[in-house]
């Protein structure tokens, strides 16, 4: 049984990760950090995101994030519903190096720290982990698509095939040794939504079998490229944000 603490900022994402945690009989989840960052000026859905990607992409956020925390679900539960369902300890920082926050790692020592839809660079010198204890699930195919929502941009250069890494978490942002990559071919038009959620679901997986056989992680050949937030522009060329049908055949 591998005992781990999962951080992330709250979304359907996040849930989805979580859930297939939580149905494993290998792992146990021992305590949840869940972040608080939004992009600074703003309530969510943030001023500088409208200004900077647009209405339709801050909608977006809105909906996968705010909206699936508000409306009642069936299928799947938001990340405070699960810890509590649970009795898993949750606990809300806006900085995960700070010293309340290390006073909590301290208190649930586990053997492993999993980062997914996670807003915040962890200092591993100060977590208490090392960096071959920090995992990440990144949405791309590293070393390509580093950075801020790797299958948006994906999307947007028109790349048919996707997929999750699973690397160590290092100074280096999203430029980790990688444990495991898993490909998916993606249809040209496909939303950012659907994409995502089968990515998520699919590294969820793999983290629960590289924990199960101990793999050790090889280091990323190439630099690749990094993205930061979506710029309205090209907003406009990724028609396809979400499907709302799938969204809410998700959850209900």
């Amino acid at each position: 049984m591998k005992h781990i603490i999962f951080c992330t900022y709250p979304s359907i994402y996040s849930s989805i990760v979580l859930q297939q945690l939580l149905n494993s009989q290998h792992i146990h989840v021992d305590a949840i950090i869940a972040s608080t960052v939004t992009k600074k000026n703003s309530r969510f859905p943030s001023l500088s995101i409208l200004k900077n990607s647009g209405l339709r992409y801050a909608s977006y956020l809105w909906i996968i994030t705010t909206l699936f925390g508000l409306l009642p679900r069936k299928r799947l539960l938001s990340v405070p519903e699960m810890a509590k369902n649970k009795d898993i300890p949750y606990f809300k920082t806006s900085d995960i190096n700070n010293k309340t926050s290390l006073s909590f790692l301290k208190q649930h020592p586990a053997s492993h720290l999993l980062s997914a839809h996670f807003n915040q660079i962890i200092d591993t010198s100060l977590s208490g982990f090392s960096e071959r204890q920090c995992i990440n699930i990144h949405p791309s195919l590293l070393p390509k698509n580093k950075g801020l929502d790797p299958v948006f941009y994906a999307l947007l250069r028109e790349e048919t095939q996707q997929g999750i890494t699973l690397h160590s978490i290092s100074d280096d942002i999203d430029g980790g040794d990688i444990y495991a990559q898993q490909e998916m071919e993606t249809l040209l038009g496909s939303s950012l939504f659907t994409v995502n959620t089968q990515l998520f679901e699919m590294g969820s997986k793999l983290f629960i079998q590289v924990l199960d056989i101990e793999k050790d992680a090889m280091p990323q050949d190439t630099e690749g490229n990094y993205d930061s937030w979506p710029q309205r522009k090209d907003c406009r060329k990724v028609n396809n944000m979400i499907n709302l049908r799938h969204f809410f055949s998700t959850i209900y």
